[in-house]
């Protein structure tokens, strides 16, 4: 506040206090220090910013903050006066001489079990107390409690001071108050990182389990030092309230006793009704686990809870000896009567780290080394994810310095080096330890479509949209890259990705990419002379590596696959199916084979739901079952849905009737799909490749009519929507000479197509806003065209726009959050006509959970020997 308002506040209560200094500032109010002149006692004075007073009324605010002053307990801070003065509203408590919890959390982090379960009891206690006079806190946090303060009526124990709550019902005072007014003075109520996912969604009924959430959060942040959920922002952080699961506890600090972990876990479920119902519940919850420091046998749950936390521990073991005895074998031959035994067992981060949801060029984020001692992996970091590097002697990973945005890690062949794509368009290197980050060459904005060493003194990449259509080899110590292996337009190849080098170098598969609608192929090029051999038969998004003669790969939709290969000859055999549920997207697949023939995989596959969800991240299923969805699009008056399906046979594009749920099968040739809708929706605009063309058609959904084919192109068409007049389509091209590029043509009159972009940058997934003045790339627009919708990540972010003095961004803000299926070349997700949800696909499996499997290559055996 200004000197003349704190003049103004000094003037007007100088008959009852002498208002001595401002103490501090917060986002509601001014505290100060002030004396009590009636009873001879120094105590804080609390005002509420001028505009917030005005906007909340001063007899509604009072009438409500009285309520407070019935809390008499030994743990709460009590309401000594309150009033209005020259306009402004205040409140007084004693003045609290100690410290804050967030004080103290400043000083050591972490607090001692004892001290932070005897510190949540407390609160605990004092929160039931209130809530059974009917108030609930609203803020709970640590800075609303003070603590080295004697129990009132009492003394201190053994020179520890006890919790007391501060500003208990402040919160609701203001809400109860102001109403809808609160929202016009920018007013948020509560903490994000404590609000309940109710109160993060702006529900009014919140009851005393949004307190118990909060103090759960408190607890949570006293046991392991860090914050629930953290963010750039406060959306970004209410965001992961609504969406995300906390990190468990045990996995931070491991001498929590596990009861005590269930107990947090419990008091911060997302439903309330999942949580304790009162705070003695959750305080007697947490006494129980409160045990001394010599460890005692648990029961029950607890005991089932210590077995799994010392099994995660064995199973490190195991892997770690199976890996050691698989290299012992074959270094110092073993016999082939013994082999290694083939163990699965979960691949875990530990500590803060996760594994980043496949999404954006997060998929192709894995890798191990040569020694199978070292692993690497996307993980997920504020805003984008990083690398991150797990020695497999050690339980937790650690991040590597300057790899955020980092895609396609690979490992040198001496196991010294990682290399990596940056976002900017660079291709790097690190040492493993972390340190000696070297940019080696451009390589183009987004990055490579695939890394692999050849030796250890050359890397072979596939480039980005800007590089052209082949692969490129470069020296590892920097350098001119050089052409390594072109693709052949001729057979309308587009792009050679995902290079993997086998037969100890002496070749490169990879996956070849066409213009037409379809599955991605696999590729070999003999390294010595460049001769370059495609299998169209074999559909594959990525290949693994050559295992006793096979070569090993993913296919699109998840399946891992084993092909017989001849090296020499460069000929194949019939794939067979040997796993399943790897994640992938497009030709990113998340699974490495060791040199030792061991796997390590990200689960997920390609199967998932189509799913409504609301700004709140509320989700409704659409369609019961479990396909391989994809490009969702809802139709001009929100009844209907038009999707593609991924199947056996290839794509195809189905429609449901969102009332009845009926399902209707719309094609069935395999090679149509991005639907679009007509302004009517009584047809569906989608790109085939049916017979040799790839065109633009139109399906009526009566079926009373054939498809019409409606436009071709020199260029393959991939995908087309109509202008919001009808009276044209906007449609982009694989354009072999310069990339993707975006056309528009009439419906009327003169059907020449007109070029919109034609650069050598990738233009893709056009969106005209709706009153047909602006085209956005990949955005979806709000229907009224002042917003525009995009992925970030996990998260899906508005961005408001704003047209003077020209078009641009005026603010953003996280509308939801949570782990949907994406996709680089098209939309795969919708807003729906009135603006209100969002159609997404969400994935059938958990995408974040990593498997290996030790010894993999005895179980591939086994199975190829099977099919021979």
């Amino acid at each position: 506040m200004t000197a003349a308002t704190t003049a103004r506040l000094a003037g007007a209560l100088a008959d009852r206090y002498r208002v001595e200094r401002e103490l501090g500032q917060g986002g509601m109010a001014t505290v100060y220090l002030a004396h009590d002149l009636r009873h001879d006692r120094d105590v804080a004075i609390t005002v509420l910013h001028p505009d917030l007073a005005a906007a909340l009324g001063g007899d509604r605010f009072l009438a409500e903050i009285r309520t407070t002053a019935r809390l008499q307990h030994p743990h709460v801070l009590p309401l000594l006066d309150s009033g209005a003065a020259d306009g402004l509203l205040y409140y007084v408590m004693p003045l609290a001489t100690g410290e804050t919890l967030r004080s103290r959390l400043a000083r050591e982090r972490q607090l001692p079990i004892d001290d932070a379960l005897r510190i949540a009891r407390e609160v605990a206690d004092a929160l039931g107390h209130a809530h059974d006079l009917g108030i609930i806190h609203r803020d709970i946090k640590p800075e609303n409690i003070l603590l080295g303060y004697p129990q009132r009526g009492g003394t201190s124990t053994a020179g520890v001071g006890h919790a007391l709550v501060a500003d208990f019902g402040i919160a609701l005072a203001v809400q109860s108050a102001g109403g809808e007014r609160m929202t016009q003075t920018g007013l948020s109520l509560g903490t994000p990182q404590y609000m309940s996912p109710e109160q993060a969604m702006g529900e009014r009924g919140i009851d005393a389990r949004s307190d118990i959430y909060a103090l759960g959060a408190v607890t949570y942040e006293m046991l392991t030092g860090d914050p629930l959920f953290t963010g750039s922002s406060v959306q970004a952080i209410v965001a992961r309230v609504l969406s995300e699961k906390p990190t468990p506890l045990e996995t931070l600090r491991d001498t929590v006793p596990p009861s005590v972990a269930q107990a947090v876990v419990k008091a911060l479920s997302k439903l309330p009704a999942d949580r304790f119902a009162t705070a003695a519940e959750f305080a007697g919850a947490l006494a129980a686990g409160q045990h001394p420091t010599a460890p005692t046998l648990v029961p029950g749950r607890d005991r089932a809870l210590a077995r799994s936390r010392l099994t995660s521990r064995l199973l490190a073991i195991v892997a770690m000896l199976a890996i050691a005895l698989s290299a012992w074998g074959l270094t110092r031959g073993a016999p082939p009567s013994s082999p290694a035994p083939t163990t699965r067992l979960e691949f875990t981060t530990g500590g803060n780290i996760a594994f980043a949801f496949p999404g954006f060029g997060t998929t192709a984020g894995l890798a191990i080394s040569p020694n199978g001692e070292s692993a690497v992996f996307t993980a997920e970091r504020a805003g984008g994810w990083a690398l991150a590097v797990r020695s497999l002697d050690q339980m937790n990973a650690r991040i590597l310095p300057g790899t955020e945005g980092a895609t396609w890690p690979a490992f040198s062949p001496d196991g010294r080096w990682i290399a990596f794509s940056s976002l900017d368009g660079l291709l790097k290197k690190i040492a493993v330890d972390g340190s000696s980050l070297t940019t080696i060459c451009e390589v183009g904005v987004p990055g490579a479509a695939g890394i692999t060493w050849l030796s250890d003194r050359e890397i072979v990449y596939a480039p980005g949209a800007l590089k052209g259509v082949g692969m490129y080899r470069v020296s590892a110590d920097g350098g001119a890259p050089a052409l390594f292996s072109r693709a052949d337009s001729a057979t309308y190849e587009r792009f050679r990705l995902a290079p993997m080098a086998v037969d100890d170098g002496r070749l490169v598969a990879y996956t070849s990419a066409s213009s037409g609608v379809g599955d991605p192929t696999l590729g070999v090029v003999r390294v010595r002379d460049g001769t370059a051999k495609r299998f169209p038969q074999v559909r594959s998004a990525m290949v693994l590596g050559l295992v006793d003669h096979a070569l090993v790969y993913v296919r699109v939709d998840g399946a891992l696959m084993a092909v017989p290969f001849d090296a020499d000859r460069l000929e194949i055999g019939a794939p067979i199916q040997v796993g399943d549920s790897v994640a992938v997207r497009a030709w990113f697949a998340a699974a490495v084979l060791t040199s030792d023939g061991s796997l390590l995989y990200q689960q997920g596959g390609t199967a998932g739901r189509l799913v409504r969800v609301t700004p709140s991240g509320t989700e409704t299923p659409l369609v019961d079952s479990v396909r391989q969805y994809v490009h969702p699009r809802f139709s001009p008056d929100g009844r209907q849905l038009a999707f593609d399906v991924f199947a056996s046979t290839g794509v195809d594009i189905w429609a449901v009737d969102l009332g009845s749920g009926a399902l209707q099968r719309l094609t069935g040739d395999g090679v149509t799909d991005r639907a679009e809708w007509s302004l009517d929706g009584a047809r569906i605009l989608y790109p085939s490749s049916r017979g040799s063309e790839f065109a633009l058609w139109w399906h009526p959904l009566d079926g009373t009519s054939p498809p019409t084919k409606i436009h071709t192109d020199s260029n393959p068409i991939r995908e087309g929507i109509v202008t919001p007049d009808g009276k044209a389509i906007v449609y982009r091209v694989d354009a072999l000479a310069t990339n993707r590029d975006v056309w528009v043509v009439s419906l009327e009159g003169d059907r020449t197509p007109v070029p919109l972009l034609t650069s050598v940058h990738d233009e893709k997934q056009p969106r005209v806003s709706p009153n047909g003045r602006w085209l956005a790339g990949e955005p979806l627009w709000s229907p009224d065209g002042s917003r525009l919708f995009y992925r970030a990540g996990i998260r899906v972010v508005e961005a408001t726009l704003s047209t003077s003095p020209s078009l641009g961004i005026s603010a953003r803000r996280t509308r939801f959050s949570g782990h949907y299926a994406s996709d680089i070349y098209h939309p795969n997700y919708d807003v729906s006509p009135n603006g209100k949800s969002f159609v997404m696909v969400k994935p059938a499996q958990d995408h974040r959970r990593v498997v290996m499997v030790v010894n993999w290559a005895r179980e591939l055996r086994r199975r190829m020997g099977a099919t021979r």
